[in-house]
């Protein structure tokens, strides 16, 4: 995904992407429907601004949120998706919509997969610097600061005390002081090469991209 943005969509790099992004979902089109690809994808646009909007150094204006919307309906079009929503205002009634449903709102197994996946990807990230207890306890409150109190339950997580939120939006308030001051960088930063060669020890290339994934999924395309 981040090849996305380093290289763009219509990029070799970018298209390789799609396709084997394409290619993995394809094996899930008899369980997954459409309306839940869109809920996904809505999902992108809408936390992304989000996630900006409480930990970014600033907040983001109309052109940037609509910059956002734009490149993930591109996104949306090259996942052959339908019933893609037209403006932001429709994918965040998406969002809400779908996480209030029945079938939606009540904790699943699958949301205590996506937790745990999460968990352990946040803690390859930053167990070097912080115990796995406090990666669990401050990605609980995170997740309940951007999804909300009904996509949190789902996920069957505790729900946060207000201490706990108060903590997280202070730490917020500290990072968005900091970044203030912190000096634009002067060289490009293709996030998608440092992960390639950090978990694949390999650079982005078409073929290469044919390595991320499950292993076992890996196998039958």
């Amino acid at each position: 995904m981040h090849a996305w943005i380093d290289y763009g969509l219509d990029s070799n790099e970018g298209r390789a992407s799609i396709q084997h992004l394409n290619n993995i979902h394809g094996a899930f089109r008899n369980h997954t429907l459409n309306k839940d690809f869109v809920f996904i994808l809505c999902c992108f646009t809408v936390d992304t601004i989000q996630i900006i909007e409480v930990f970014g150094w600033r907040h983001l204006d109309d052109r940037e949120k609509r910059a956002i919307f734009d490149f993930y309906e591109q996104v949306g079009q090259r996942m052959n998706l339908k019933d893609r929503p037209t403006s932001l205002k429709e994918a965040n009634i998406i969002v809400n919509s779908y996480i209030d449903s029945d079938t939606c709102s009540r904790y699943t197994k699958q949301g205590q997969v996506l937790t745990n996946a999460i968990h352990t990807l946040v803690q390859k990230w930053y167990g070097r610097y912080l115990p796995a207890l406090l990666i669990r306890i401050l990605l609980n409150a995170i997740i309940y600061v951007v999804g909300g109190a009904t996509f949190h339950r789902k996920l069957g997580l505790p729900e946060p005390s207000r201490f706990l939120l108060y903590i997280v939006y202070i730490l917020a308030a500290i990072r968005r002081c900091i970044m203030q001051f912190v000096p634009p960088r002067n060289g490009i930063h293709h996030l998608s090469d440092n992960l390639m060669k950090k978990d694949y020890k390999c650079p982005v290339s078409q073929a290469n991209f044919l390595q991320v994934g499950p292993s076992k999924l890996l196998q039958q395309l």
